[in-house]
């Protein structure tokens, strides 16, 4: 009776032991924070300068892995509002496919306040979790929180393209055609004038 006692601890000890060092598994997450969680300024205070916040729907969603071989989402954004940082209007952002690895547990489709870090990214422009402080976009009193802080949300401006810079830098020389046009008009006028005067004197 002890030895199989014996026998099914050794087993369990095993099993855990597996599961702890497994590829792909991590420790749960102790600073998790449900989305749905009110986030105070206060929160949002202490994340100034830190990275980025910013309004966002997820719109693709691919899995990849980090340095530790640990699975990763590296989720793609539509911004519709930033916050704090500098953004690009479609930006991704990794996180640990599970939530019990401190994963944000982002859906497609659905707006989110991101708070995002440019460490750990796996790829990705930012990264983000669940304790960092990202919520539901529909979180009023979040994205009411972060506001007070922040301010509104700057609308997310498509930057001027190259080419159109360049015109705008370089000399308009189309204001000075009128004046080219008057001057041979006014050129050829005047040597038909002296060639009519020249032939009637003839």
């Amino acid at each position: 009776m002890f030895g199989r006692l014996m026998t099914a601890m050794l087993v369990l000890v095993g099993s855990a032991a597996f599961a702890v060092a497994a590829p792909g598994t991590a420790s749960a997450c102790d600073c998790a924070v449900p989305m749905s969680y009110e986030k105070t300024p206060q929160v949002f205070a202490e994340l100034a300068g830190k990275g980025a916040v910013f309004l966002g729907t997820p719109t693709s969603m691919t899995t990849g892995s980090d340095a530790q071989g640990y699975s990763v989402d590296i989720v793609e954004f539509d911004v519709s509002g930033i916050l704090d940082g500098q953004v690009q209007p479609i930006t991704t952002v990794s996180t640990a496919t599970e939530t019990t690895a401190c994963g944000a547990g982002f859906t497609v489709g659905t707006e989110y306040l991101v708070v995002a870090r440019a460490e750990n990214t796996d790829g990705a422009a930012w990264s983000a979790g669940s304790c960092g402080g990202t919520s539901l976009a529909s979180d009023r009193v979040s994205v009411e929180s972060a506001i007070s802080v922040f301010g509104q949300p700057r609308p997310i401006t498509e930057p001027t393209p190259p080419e159109v810079v360049a015109a705008e830098q370089s000399p308009d020389h189309t204001n000075y055609a009128p004046w080219v046009v008057g001057l041979i008009a006014a050129a050829a006028a005047s040597a038909l004038g002296v060639w009519s005067v020249r032939r009637r004197t003839r």
